[in-house]
């Protein structure tokens, strides 16, 4: 959820990375030209270059195929939606016979019913759910509880080394943030308006002046409004599309970290808040209920309460040294509870039993 890298493209490539550096043999299939193929160049993981234009490409369906046939693929593991009606027809179709996995990273939205259920069921060895919000969900929705493996998703430890001072003072020039000046974070893709309006709305109650950083959107007309009706005490910028190495260093700049939204499974943009050591303020929903602990490493809110959102912004702002013990504790839960290491390792076994189980 860092810039113009979604948080779940950036969990797949962390996952990627970290599997082929225990010396598994990784191929990612995406789109030529794609960022994911970019930021894969200079590592072990092979890339596989095709696109899936809807579930039953012909194209597509033969290049899994013989990527899983030439390569001696063990286990095939599909992220989107379209990646998973296509591994299912191509396997379908072929007879493959490798394992295939969904993983499944958002709390699901699909309104395709029992019916989809029993396709995803009946067409892969397992569903893998980031956290146990996600799992619960997918169960109503039919999904038999013994096909669902929980394996939280993870930060990787390391990268949190190459947060930049520089660039941060270089980042408070910019937007005019002297120290007295209370921030606010809101890391979230373009497609998040609802995240946006309830941190804008929530602002109008907010007493203490402070300056807001919208990271990994732009400025939408629909906005204006709000914003006008909040700028006499909050500034407001839209920082556009940020590098993920770049989005950490914006973090530097939060004296607070605001994410209303209930899609999440478990964030990227929350991890590297709490690992980063900001307090974070979260819709109490979904996997973020996995991640935070009300009061005791972060703050959850429930969705659409702008009155609530905003008295725990309020209380967070007036008084940032009563939350430095929660922050410790934040900062632990993200480095170490979920660390990255920790959901390579789970996975690795995860492929390893079920690869064992099918021969």
């Amino acid at each position: 959820q860092a810039g113009h890298i979604a948080g779940s493209t950036l969990s797949i490539l962390y996952l990627a990375r970290g599997l082929a550096a225990l010396n598994h043999k990784i191929y990612v299939g995406c789109r030529p030209f794609s960022v994911q193929s970019m930021l894969l160049s200079d590592s072990d993981v092979k890339v596989v270059h095709f696109s899936i234009r809807h579930a039953l490409d012909p194209s597509a369906l033969r290049i899994i195929r013989d990527t899983v046939e030439k390569e001696s693929i063990d286990v095939v593991n599909a992220q989107s939606s379209l990646d998973r009606n296509g591994s299912i027809y191509s396997r379908f179709l072929y007879r493959w016979p490798a394992v295939l996995v969904h993983t499944r990273r958002q709390m699901p939205a699909s309104a395709g019913g029992k019916l989809q259920s029993w396709f995803y069921t009946r067409g892969t060895d397992a569903v893998i759910a980031v956290c146990d919000e996600v799992k619960n969900a997918l169960v109503k929705k039919g999904i038999p509880d013994a096909h669902i493996r929980v394996i939280y998703n993870g930060t990787p430890v390391e990268k949190y080394d190459h947060v930049d001072p520089v660039r941060i003072a270089e980042l408070r020039e910019r937007y005019g943030i002297d120290p007295d000046t209370r921030v606010i974070g809101c890391v979230a893709r373009p497609h998040k308006q609802e995240t946006h309006r309830q941190l804008l709305e929530a602002l109008k109650v907010v007493g203490i002046p402070s300056t807001l950083l919208f990271v990994g959107t732009q400025m939408r007309r629909e906005y204006t409004e709000l914003i006008e009706s909040i700028s006499r005490r909050h500034r407001v910028h839209f920082c556009g599309l940020v590098p993920p190495h770049d989005a950490l260093n914006h973090f530097g700049l939060f004296d607070l970290f605001v994410l209303p939204s209930v899609s999440e499974g478990i964030s990227q943009s929350i991890l590297e808040a709490m690992a980063m050591g900001v307090p974070v303020i979260v819709a109490g929903a979904g996997g973020n209920i996995d991640l935070v602990r009300d009061g005791e490493n972060g703050i959850l809110v429930e969705n659409n309460d702008i009155l609530g959102l905003a008295e725990k912004i309020q209380r967070v702002l007036s008084d940032p040294d009563r939350f430095r013990r929660m922050c410790v504790r934040a900062k632990q839960t993200a480095l170490e509870t979920f660390s990255i290491e920790k959901t390579i390792r789970e996975y690795e076994r995860c492929f390893h039993s079920l690869v064992r189980a099918r021969t």
